[in-house]
């Protein structure tokens, strides 16, 4: 990583020279300290603002574009001041995929505003790179302010070098991380990043003044499915069942096993009622779950306890308000959302 790294800063250093000697004069200065920054960026988001203010500052652009495919899934981040199909066209015709995750990202805040038919129009001026490593592929869609000199290919061509050794060292730090976090049957979080990731939406939640509500389940009669058709099938009842409601949350709600057949939901900024309500989506869901396994049919349903943060209880406070009403929940016949039905402030903190 190093050794890649250095070849491409000398070969920057050396073309930056040639410019120069040339009379074609660049911030090189500027350009390696933007290598730097994207090259230690510690998440996708900081690389891509890194890779989105040198472009900005080096080039100029209209419009840029970040797809990345990471297994199955594909996650685009447009800075763009319309949304526009055409271009939606040409990253899903890239990827031969429709199946794409839009997501506006503004890398600039000054980024200028046109209407559709000039967006559109300046769709033929579209610049596409394509980057692929090991675990991913990726592409960057850029449309230049004007038309680019030849030094100005020459520094687009570095920083995407740089970019492609960036995430892929971001990536493999990232199956690292998951490898430590991630249970391996479940795919959830387990319970010990549970417990990390919790206390810093408690803070966050605190110091904003938002709401988090947890929602605490469990698979009704498990141990009956394990002796009834073995622990393979109860192993891809507990799979499929954290698949489900992993598939109906947002990406910064988060699922952990806690244990066993139990599982934490997370919903940072969310209300009571509106994680009651998800509580009982989920309940129906599961309900009309249905798995077949050689020549069995098997049916499961959960109990929830839901709780939510308030003042004067702390992560195992919360933890322990939704675990009582989870029991509640199986005390009170099972397959039912028992949510903690004190009156809460209005100002919880």
């Amino acid at each position: 990583m190093t050794y890649n790294f250095k070849r491409i800063f000398d070969h920057t250093v050396k073309t930056m020279k040639t410019f120069y000697t040339t009379g074609i004069r660049i911030d090189y200065k500027t350009l390696c300290g933007y290598m730097l920054n994207i090259n230690q960026s510690q998440d996708f988001e900081s690389l891509l603002d890194g890779v989105a203010r040198c472009l900005k500052e080096l080039l100029g652009y209209e419009l840029i574009g970040f797809v990345i495919k990471n297994g199955e899934t594909i996650d685009a981040l447009i800075d763009s001041p319309v949304s526009n199909r055409s271009f939606f066209g040409i990253i899903e015709e890239d990827f031969f995929s429709q199946n794409i995750d839009y997501t506006v990202h503004h890398f600039d805040n000054a980024s200028p505003v046109q209407d559709q038919d000039t967006a559109a129009f300046k769709l033929k001026n579209l610049l596409s790179y394509k980057l692929t490593g090991n675990h991913y592929d990726a592409r960057i869609y850029i449309i230049p302010r004007q038309k680019l000199l030849n030094y100005q290919c020459e520094t687009i061509n570095i920083v995407i070098r740089t970019i492609g050794i960036a995430l892929e060292n971001h990536i493999n730090m990232k199956k690292l991380e998951n490898a430590a976090t991630i249970d391996p049957l479940t795919n959830c979080y387990n319970r010990r990043a549970l417990n990390r990731y919790i206390e810093h939406d408690i803070a966050k939640a605190r110091r904003h003044k938002t709401d988090l509500s947890v929602i605490m389940f469990d698979l009704d009669y498990f141990k009956k499915t394990n002796d009834a058709y073995g622990h393979l099938a109860g192993d891809n009842v507990l799979q499929e069942v954290s698949k489900t409601v992993q598939s109906k949350i947002r990406k910064s709600d988060y699922l952990a096993r806690y244990g066993g057949e139990e599982f934490i939901l997370v919903l940072p900024n969310t209300k009571f009622s509106s994680s009651i309500e998800l509580a009982e989506k989920l309940r129906n869901k599961i309900e009309n779950f249905t798995l077949r396994l050689d020549n069995y049919i098997i049916n499961t349903t959960i109990s929830l306890g839901v709780a939510t943060l308030r003042s004067g209880i702390d992560r195992d406070g919360l933890m322990m308000e939704a675990d009582k009403m989870l029991y509640m929940a199986k005390a009170n016949g099972r397959n039912i959302v028992m949510p903690n039905t004190r009156v809460y402030a209005t100002n919880i903190f």
